[in-house]
């Protein structure tokens, strides 16, 4: 499910992503600011998922997403 997944499940993942950085001395800034802007990114479409297969997720993934750019 990915963006929609249970909001624990999404910080794990995002704990995942950010162990990939390959820049551990800009680590922090340069995440957030990388992350802000991808959040506000999906954010600002219309439609996150494209599909019908994943529509049902649409308002959970928004919200996670939401979360996260709150935190």
């Amino acid at each position: 499910e990915g963006l929609a997944d249970p909001w624990e499940k999404y910080l794990e993942n995002r704990e995942l992503i950010k162990a990939e950085y390959p820049y551990p001395e800009y680590y922090d800034l340069e995440f957030v600011l990388g992350r802000k802007k991808f959040l506000q990114h999906m954010l600002g479409f219309p439609k996150i998922y494209a599909t019908k297969y994943f529509k049902h997720l649409e308002d959970k993934a928004r919200e996670n997403l939401q979360r996260e750019l709150d935190m």
